[in-house]
């Protein structure tokens, strides 16, 4: 596991250790229906007063379009596009990968962020996209 994945998922605790003491000002759902070619970064309750600010990250073998994006009471959620191609090392995490979701308030920058991580398993088809070996 990288240590951009430690960080993130160490995030996601702390994130969801607030929600569950109500201290977060607004709360997000990420959703990845199945190993589906889509995903969704909503408001999970009342939308945020100001604009927040998402970033996706993820493993190195997903790729996701945009990386980022604003939601806010008039855009609040966002669909984006997912890719899952598998390289040497996602055999050996059993090819689980995971996208995360990381928020913030662009008007209030000394309020914590927030982080949302979901994992799961590739599946492997006759037409499952190989990444390049790299040459090193």
């Amino acid at each position: 596991y990288s240590m951009k994945e430690w960080l993130l998922a160490g995030g996601a605790v702390m994130t969801r250790v607030r929600q569950l003491h109500k201290k977060l000002p607004y709360e997000l759902s990420l959703a990845l229906p199945g190993v589906a070619q889509q995903g969704t970064v909503a408001f999970a309750g009342p939308p945020s007063a100001k604009p927040v600010r998402v970033e996706l990250y993820t493993a190195p073998d997903v790729e996701v379009s945009p990386k980022e994006f604003q939601l806010s009471s008039e855009y609040p959620s966002a669909a984006f596009t997912m890719k899952w191609i598998p390289n040497g090392n996602s055999p050996a995490r059993g090819n689980r990968s995971f996208v995360a979701a990381r928020a913030g308030r662009p008007a209030h920058p000394t309020e914590r962020c927030q982080i949302y991580i979901m994992y799961f398993n590739g599946k492997r088809t006759a037409k499952t996209a190989q990444a390049p070996e790299r040459n090193q």
